[in-house]
């Protein structure tokens, strides 16, 4: 706020921007002594990290490429939020962040050489609108760490849902599964019970506790333990963008998942095959009631899926990756 109220340009951005956008700027007005020292030393590139820090390409030489890495399409994610919420104002508010945040990237895309995108369709998606030429580096997990969960066998019913609830999407997907979903399964295992994991819950997260069968957990030291309560994962995003890895995770760690398609998108994964995909609460409350029910084709499920990532999405590949999207960029 102090940055506001003396920097008159911050200010405006306040009212121009995207909220993630002007505090990018927040931070770049803060930083910029230091920024201004480190690009007067010699640099083959510059990578920008998250589209909505795109304006800080103004600060970078112009005989320098600039790279931006794309975790989310912002503008796409705010667009679908506007899709799912219920209030007029809500809706209004996110079509507005929306195009803010396509605009600032359509401003500054002349002087970007290099997307990096988490997936093959956003990568498509950042070169139709923009023109900047895209490589894929997906996110990944620590699956020598997770690998090693095994099931606590004692405890049955257990959906686990994890994921930072101050983040409006995971909360927004911790209300629909306690509220619309769960219900739904118990009238056909009355034993399922939902823990929703992961800090800053709102207080509407916070009052799902009160509901039958619903532990809202918090945030917890390490998720091992959680993942391995859990008799099926759950990803039940309705809004959101980019790959989630809650859904990465939970299959590193072996737990037979079900996700919606938001839940899904972005990782090279096959419904029936790596895990259960449903677009609804009544198809979703029948894929967890199907992996409840049963145990042997849902722990084959769960090993299709925890070796596609080993394979696929282990630090060590995803590094290989960028690797080679870097050496594309720069060496030709």
């Amino acid at each position: 706020m102090e940055a506001t109220l003396a920097t008159p340009a911050v200010g405006w951005a306040m009212l121009t921007r995207s909220w993630a956008s002007w505090q990018a700027e927040v931070y770049r007005t803060e930083l910029a002594p230091t920024l201004d020292d480190v690009f007067a030393e010699f640099w083959d590139a510059v990578l920008i990290e998250h589209d909505w820090a795109v304006r800080w390409a103004r600060m970078v030489p112009d005989t320098v490429p600039i790279g931006l890495v794309f975790q989310n399409l912002t503008g796409d994610l705010h667009r679908r939020r506007a899709g799912t919420e219920h209030h007029r104002v809500a809706r209004v508010l996110a079509r507005r962040e929306s195009w803010l945040a396509e605009r600032e990237v359509a401003a500054h895309a002349p002087r970007l050489s290099r997307a990096i995108a988490c997936s093959r369709d956003d990568a498509e998606r950042i070169e139709e609108r923009w023109g900047i030429p895209s490589g894929v580096v997906p996110n990944g997990t620590e699956t020598a760490r997770l690998a090693g969960v095994r099931h606590d066998a004692e405890l049955t019913g257990r959906l686990v849902f994890t994921g930072t609830m101050s983040y409006p999407p995971n909360a927004q997907a911790a209300i629909w599964m306690a509220r619309e979903v769960l219900p739904l399964v118990r009238v056909r295992r009355p034993d399922a019970t939902l823990q929703l994991v992961g800090g800053g819950a709102p207080p509407e997260v916070e009052a799902l506790g009160t509901l039958e069968g619903v532990d809202v957990t918090g945030r917890v030291p390490a998720l091992e333990p959680v993942l391995a309560r859990a008799e099926v994962a759950v990803a039940p995003l309705l809004s959101g963008g980019g790959t989630k890895l809650k859904v990465l995770e939970a299959l590193a760690a072996g737990r037979p998942l079900v996700a919606t398609p938001v839940g899904a998108e972005g990782i090279e994964v096959t419904h029936g095959e790596h895990l259960l995909v449903a677009a609804d609460a009544p198809a979703f409350a029948r894929a967890v009631v199907d992996l409840l029910n049963d145990r042997p084709a849902a722990i084959s499920l769960a090993e299709r899926g925890r070796t596609l990532v080993a394979e696929r999405y282990d630090w060590s590949a995803v590094g290989g990756r960028m690797d080679a999207v870097l050496r594309d960029w720069l060496l030709g």
